[in-house]
């Protein structure tokens, strides 16, 4: 038996994009409870995954992140971290110890620099 499934990009592509705004969402809500933002194992553990998969994807699921962190920090009335605050811990999101062959910095460097172009609501 294989961990692996083959399944239309577009499916795939959607399944990311709607984890990640999840997970926005949830980061909002413990910003909004806690009082200080930090990003959940759960968006480190994504984008890890899309890394690995296909790393040109990478950017959109944190931009799919950052629509619904925003929007739901907006909701709640609790500021905004912002895409800097936000890409400075995400390293701290990630365990190295699952992803191994991931460069983490080179990820995150990345991915940051590919929101603005899906997001430009990202500050």
């Amino acid at each position: 038996m294989t961990d692996n499934v083959t399944i239309p990009y577009t499916q795939y592509r959607s399944f990311f994009e709607n984890s990640a705004a999840h997970f926005g969402q949830l980061d909002a809500r413990h910003t909004a409870h806690l009082g200080a933002y930090h990003p959940s194992d759960n968006i480190g553990r994504l984008l890890c995954r899309v890394w690995t998969i296909r790393p040109d994807d990478a950017g959109l699921a944190l931009a799919a992140y950052m629509v619904a962190l925003n929007n739901e920090c907006d909701r709640l009335e609790v500021s905004r971290p912002g895409l800097k605050k936000v890409s400075s811990g995400l390293p701290l999101s990630v365990n190295e110890n699952e992803f191994p062959d991931v460069d983490v910095a080179k990820m995150v460097a990345t991915v940051t620099r590919e929101v603005p172009g899906y997001y430009s609501d990202a500050a």
